[in-house]
């Protein structure tokens, strides 16, 4: 089954959800980008800080391949912890998603500043390459509790 409409029948195209603090990308706002390679939604963040493992873990189960969270370099951060907390947070889900066999590569944060859409759209194709082979997420078409 196609991650979305337009896919060829019969071609995984994962979709991937990119939380990305505002300040790591000044002037990229949220929306859907159709890449030749995964659908990728993007939702901008007053920072990561505020991004909390339920919400990963909640995305995922209601069937999205992937989740990428993009946030400013440790020594950048306005709230001075908050990459650093966050990617502990991260840790922690690829932990569980690795323990329950969904994969620990569907779950991702990356550090970087300076991003405009394009480099947004790059970072979620690389994780699409690594989720792949993993094949379209288990939860796709299962209705949450």
């Amino acid at each position: 089954m196609p991650a979305y409409p337009d896919a060829p029948r019969g071609v995984f195209l994962p979709e991937i959800l990119v939380m990305y603090c505002q300040r790591s990308a000044p002037g990229v706002t949220s929306g859907v980008v159709e890449d030749e390679a995964c659908l990728v939604r993007m939702v901008a963040m007053p920072c990561t800080s505020k991004v909390e493992l339920t919400h990963c873990l909640a995305v995922l189960e209601r069937g999205t391949d992937a989740v990428l969270v993009v946030g400013c370099p440790v020594d950048t951060c306005r709230f001075l912890t908050g990459s650093h907390m966050t990617m502990k947070r991260i840790e922690r889900g690829r932990d569980l998603l690795g323990q329950v066999g969904m994969g620990a590569e569907r779950l991702s944060m990356r550090l970087a500043s300076e991003l405009d859409s394009g480099a947004l759209v790059g970072l979620a194709r690389e994780l699409a390459r690594a989720v792949k082979p993993l094949g379209p997420s288990p939860m796709k078409g299962v209705t949450p509790a």
